[in-house]
């Protein structure tokens, strides 16, 4: 986890979005609680890493920043009251690679179906929202807000796993137009 929290250190101060620190390191609360996944990949010269928290009230599990920052959002209510797996803080050493980036979000789609999760949500800043719709077909829910910890302004985006499914399906079969498998 040291690695994870410098990775995100170094990500998030190069951009601003947090102060410095002497210990170089960014971990907060919900670093200490029981549905928190972090994920760290190294592939040659490239380091990534994302932040997932599993929401699953029948586990008694509730806490993630997205229900801090937007529990009071009507769409997200909704999402709220089943499971749903949330992601945050994405970043790169240096400039992502699509392979690193792809097995990344492979494990954030692993632990959403393991778990039988009905949704994933992403709080991404505000700029990266476009990136994180044509990604996986995330879709804006709700404008965006002042995220907890950081200094900037994160959008609330969702998209149910039986679309992820389909879209993955339609991929694998060739379904989509100009798409190779």
């Amino acid at each position: 986890m040291d690695e994870v929290f410098r990775l995100r250190y170094l990500c998030c101060h190069a951009k601003g979005a947090i102060a410095a620190r002497a210990d170089q390191r960014f971990h907060d609360p919900y670093d200490e609680l029981a549905n928190q996944f972090s994920f760290l990949l190294r592939v040659e010269d490239t380091a990534g890493s994302v932040w997932i928290r599993l929401v699953w009230p029948k586990r008694g599990w509730l806490e993630a920043p997205s229900a801090t920052v937007f529990g009071d959002h009507a769409g997200f209510r909704g999402i709220a009251a089943g499971s749903y797996v949330a992601v945050s803080r994405l970043c790169f050493l240096t400039e992502a690679r699509s392979d690193v980036l792809y097995r990344l979000v492979m494990n954030l789609m692993a632990l959403a179906e393991y778990h039988q999760a009905e949704w994933v949500v992403a709080c991404p800043r505000e700029e990266h929202a476009l990136f994180y719709e044509r990604m996986v077909g995330f879709r804006l829910i709700g404008k965006p807000r002042t995220c907890c910890g950081v200094n900037f302004r994160t959008a609330l985006l969702a998209v149910s796993l039986a679309k992820i499914r389909e879209t993955a399906d339609r991929v694998r079969l060739g379904g989509r137009r100009g798409s190779r498998c």
